[in-house]
Order: structure tokens, then C-alpha cells, then sequence
């Protein structure tokens, strides 16, 4: 005769987790306790959708003995980095886990149950399709899937399929997701969302005093569509206010109504709605786009590279000042199948060499990477999330109304300029005038009409840039020091004689490049030449100010 299982009673669900379910707010109450097979919880930042989803797989494991569950996310790293620390740290009490498996990810409850956590990505890659998965071979009693926008309609249906569990009498699928527009989760779930009413200042208001929608728009299937700004301590939410006003400030309307408000409208027409790069006339240009100046020795450098061959390299140096606004200078956008040509035109133009400098390059051209440390030239693994990077992008073009222009924009900029845009709000991304590539590609830049969240792209229509800018904005690049050296031995000469300083950081810059050389395949580039336009005697110039100086490396 087997042994008994203990049972985790109901008034020990009630004292363990009725406090957390006081607390909930109405969307994720409607979420929880939802009695439709199929359920879904969508919303932007900080709406506490992937808190409830675990905390409704925690309930159905405890109030069903021997019940077997899985909480799933599309990658392997979502899933130890966000549902196991929810589920062991604030979700689960301790005292209801027997044991935990922490290399095959799977929790035993006093009462029997099972929860294992999954990732769906690697078990569905040998299917075109995606529906066949090794990874779902059990019979559950019920799923969760966070971040359900990352997978396939056919993936929800197999892992649906797995329902199926005797002893579990009633069997739930359920998943928490940012809106993706018109996919196939809003298909089955958000159709009859509504618009948010706005107020004169183009805020979302309440629904019948409401922050979330609760749809019902077929038999056993329930959808709640939530307004993030629910969750303001100011309506009675659990975070703080500040934090919701700085993603209305960051963001264009665009992605605030997608990742704040909730809705499922389609991304459309151009992407970066804030940029104007005056490439008609340069009076058009919107504040983004500046004059060139001397870049300061202490702002930190991170280059974007996208690699190209066939099609144009894109070199994008970026700087950052001392309050974290990044400054695109002009770069590299040749049409060259030998990285020897790219790595030149970097010693001569960048501070290559220097402490401050980064590269970030697509870890899928290893021949590149390899080809480039050759040269002394040493490339990070660029994150290649092409949404995220994006938002992160659109974070650093919006212009924030309550942003004052950067302390080096009215010394740099003509006195018209710096009159103009004043008092007008700032972005945090700024493109040098010289940078016409750059330029072009920001200001052309569009959602494709034909894909869902997808970047125009086509064979003529390409966004190099776009791309190599993406890959230094994921880097989060800090703000620079204030007066930071970066190791610069000849600073103190500097104080003394400029001209000799000068000189002598020209020769370290010469000797490093023949260093380099001395252990690179591709000899054709240990010419003199490969020295020329490095800054000497000849450059100075008379100081004006710590943006006009003799010592720049530009």
C-alpha cells in the first residue's frame, strides 16, 4: 500500500498565501482565480504579470495533491534568471518544498506535486514548425508561459496538447506577455480590446474606472489586457510613481500605448518619429543632429561594428559624456571584403588603443573578429536582440520635454542653434552633422507594413547603421568620468610643452601599430602610410576651451 501524501490544507493555503492574494490588484485577481482552461495576462513595465502567472501555478500545485505543472519561458536564461528566484524567493514558502533539483529544475511539494521549469527554445529547433518538443513529454495538470509573444502558435497548442493528467480534475493553460500587435495571441485572446480614453494631454484614462480589460471572447478563454499605470502607488499599486513618469518621458508614443498602456495596434511608419536629420536643408534638422566638434580625451568610446563585404562595413564610433548622452560621430561605411582597410581606417580616426575604448561586433562573424584582433583591434560579443534594441534606441532619441540640453551643447553649437532648441526637452543621443550615413539611415528607418514588428528591410533599403548602433546602446554604456585620463602618460608633459606631448603620442600610437603588425597574417598593412593623418607638431592649434583643444585625438 502506498504512502500517504500529505495534504496541504486550505486553511494553510489561506494563511500562506492569502496575504499576497490582499494584496493583488483587480487585473491580476481577475487573472488568478480566472476558472476558464485558457487564460492570458497582458501588459507593459512593471504590471506584475509574471509575479501572478507563478503565483497562480504555486495555488493549483498546492490545492491539487500530486498535481504536475511546468513554468516555461521561450529561453533557458529567463527561466533561472526571473521564474525560479519568483518561485523559491517570493512566491513559494519554504516550508511547502520536500526538495529541489537544481540541475534539472524541478521542485517537489509536501503534498506530492511537481512544478519543473522549462525553456521551450532548444527542444523545438529541430522542427520547422515548432510544434514537436521533446521538452513536453510528461502529462501536466497545468502550464505557464511567460513572455508567451516570444513563441509560435503551434508551440501553445503542443504544449496545450499535454493537458492531459488523470488525476488533476480540472486542467488550466495559462501565459503572461508584453503586447506583440495583431499576432496570434490577440487573435485568441485581446480582439475586443479597447482604445484608452486620453485626457488634453494625450494620457490614458481609466475604462469605467478601470486600468485592465477583462475579455471573454470565446468558450473557456479569458483574456485580461492591463495599463500598466494600475500599478502607480497613486492608484493604489505597488510602484512608485517616478517610475512610470520616466517611461512616459523616455519613450515616443508609439511604444509608451505598446509597452506601458497595453494596446495591440500594429508599430507603423517611420521608426525614430522624433529624428530629422536636415538632410535637405540642415535648418530642418531636429536637435539631434549637431556641429562637429573636438570630442574630449575623457569621454569613453564604444564602436558598433556591422560587418560587410558585398555590402557597406558600418563603423560607428559612439561617445559618452559625462551625463550618459551619446554622441555618434562619423565612421566607416565602405563596400570592402579585407578587414585590413577596416582596421587602418580605425587607428587613424579612433583612440583605438586607448583605455576607453570599446568594439562590439556580431558574434557571427568570427572570421572578422579573428581578423581584427590580428590587427590589435579586440571586439566584444554584440547582443543582437533586435527589439529591445530598438526601444533602447527610441529611449535615446526621444526628446524628453523636461531634459535640458547637454552642458557642452551651448559652448559647442552656433548661438542661432542653441536659442532654438533651449527650453524645448533633449533626447540622450546626438549625431554629429558629419555622420550622413547615420543620418540618412535614423531618418528613413521604417516598420515593414507587410510584418508584424518587423524593420523594413529589402535589397536596396539596408540599415547598417541602425544595427551597429543597436549593438552599443545594449552595452548600456556608463557616463564618463569627470576628467578621467585613461591612462595617458604624457599629461603632465602636457602642462609643460603641448607640441612635445603631442609628439610622443604620436610615436606611441606608431609603435603600437607595429606591434600589432608583428603578428598579423594580413602584412599589407605594415606601411608607413598607415600612420598618415595621425595628429602631430603640425595640428596644433591655439587652445579656446576643453572642447577646442590641440590634443585631440580626432
Amino acid at each position: 500500500m502506498p504512502d500517504k501524501v500529505p495534504v496541504i490544507r486550505k486553511f494553510e493555503i489561506e494563511e500562506e498565501i492569502g496575504e499576497r492574494a490582499k494584496n493583488l490588484l483587480g487585473s491580476q485577481r481577475h487573472f488568478l482565480f480566472a476558472p476558464e482552461r485558457f487564460s492570458a495576462i497582458s501588459g507593459g513595465f512593471g504590471s506584475g504579470k509574471s509575479f501572478v502567472l507563478v503565483l497562480k501555478g504555486v495555488i493549483l500545485s498546492a490545492a491539487i495533491p500530486r498535481n504536475v505543472g511546468s513554468l516555461l519561458c521561450w529561453h533557458g536564461t529567463d527561466v533561472e534568471k526571473r521564474l525560479v528566484p519568483l518561485f523559491m524567493e517570493e512566491v513559494c514558502p519554504r516550508s511547502w518544498i520536500k526538495s529541489w533539483n537544481k540541475n534539472k529544475k524541478v521542485c517537489v511539494l509536501k503534498n506530492g506535486s511537481v512544478v519543473s521549469f522549462d525553456h521551450i527554445k532548444d527542444r523545438t529547433a529541430a522542427s520547422s514548425s515548432g510544434a514537436a518538443t521533446g521538452r513536453i513529454g510528461s502529462n501536466w495538470g497545468w502550464f505557464g508561459v511567460d513572455q508567451a509573444e516570444e513563441i509560435l502558435e503551434d508551440q501553445w497548442n503542443a504544449l496545450a496538447s499535454r493537458l492531459r493528467l488523470p488525476r488533476a480534475p480540472r486542467k488550466f493553460g495559462f501565459c503572461s506577455l508584453n503586447p506583440a500587435g495583431r499576432d496570434w495571441l490577440w487573435a485568441k485572446f485581446f480582439q475586443k480590446v479597447r482604445p484608452w480614453q486620453k485626457d488634453e494631454n494625450n494620457k490614458a484614462l481609466p475604462l469605467d474606472g478601470k486600468y485592465y480589460q477583462v475579455l471573454r471572447q470565446a468558450a473557456n478563454t479569458l483574456g485580461v489586457c492591463v495599463n500598466s499605470e494600475e500599478n502607480r502607488i497613486s492608484n493604489g499599486g505597488f510602484v512608485e510613481d517616478a517610475y512610470f513618469d520616466s517611461l512616459l518621458d523616455t519613450y515616443g508614443i508609439q511604444w509608451v500605448e505598446r509597452f506601458v498602456w497595453g494596446q495591440f495596434d500594429d508599430f507603423k511608419g517611420r521608426m525614430f518619429q522624433d529624428f530629422s536629420g536636415g538632410l535637405v536643408d540642415y535648418e530642418d534638422a531636429s536637435v539631434h543632429v549637431i556641429d562637429d566638434f573636438p570630442i574630449p580625451r575623457n569621454w569613453s568610446l564604444t564602436t558598433g561594428i556591422d560587418v560587410g563585404g558585398d555590402s557597406p562595413w558600418a563603423v560607428v564610433p559612439i561617445y559618452a559624456d559625462e551625463q550618459g548622452n551619446l554622441i555618434v560621430t562619423n565612421g566607416f561605411h565602405n563596400r570592402t571584403g579585407r578587414v585590413s582597410e577596416v582596421a587602418q581606417w580605425i587607428k587613424r580616426n579612433l583612440p583605438w588603443n586607448d583605455n576607453r575604448s570599446t568594439f562590439v561586433l556580431d558574434p557571427e562573424n568570427k572570421v572578422a573578429t579573428i581578423e581584427l584582433s590580428d590587427h590589435g583591434i579586440f571586439c566584444q560579443n554584440a547582443i543582437k536582440d533586435i527589439n529591445p534594441g530598438l526601444l533602447r534606441m527610441e529611449g535615446y532619441l526621444h526628446v524628453q520635454k523636461h531634459r535640458d540640453l547637454p552642458h557642452w551643447f551651448e559652448e559647442t553649437q552656433p548661438a542661432h542653434k542653441f536659442v532654438k532648441f533651449r527650453g524645448k526637452g533633449s533626447p540622450k543621443m546626438f549625431v554629429f552633422k558629419s555622420a550622413n550615413v547615420v543620418r540618412k539611415e535614423l531618418d528613413t528607418c521604417k516598420w515593414d507594413p507587410e510584418k508584424t514588428d518587423k524593420q523594413y528591410k529589402s535589397s536596396t533599403a539596408r540599415w547598417d547603421c541602425i544595427d551597429s548602433i543597436r549593438y552599443v546602446v545594449m552595452t548600456k554604456p556608463e557616463p564618463s568620468k569627470i576628467g578621467e585620463d585613461f591612462g595617458d602618460k604624457w599629461l603632465n608633459m602636457e602642462k609643460i610643452d603641448r607640441g612635445a606631448a603631442e609628439e610622443w603620442r604620436a610615436l606611441d600610437r606608431k609603435r603600437a601599430m607595429m606591434r600589432g603588425a608583428t603578428k598579423n597574417a594580413l602584412r599589407d598593412m605594415d606601411r608607413e602610410d598607415e600612420v598618415r593623418g595621425v595628429k602631430g607638431e603640425n595640428d596644433i592649434a591655439t587652445h579656446k576651451s576643453k572642447y577646442d583643444w590641440e590634443g585631440s585625438d580626432l
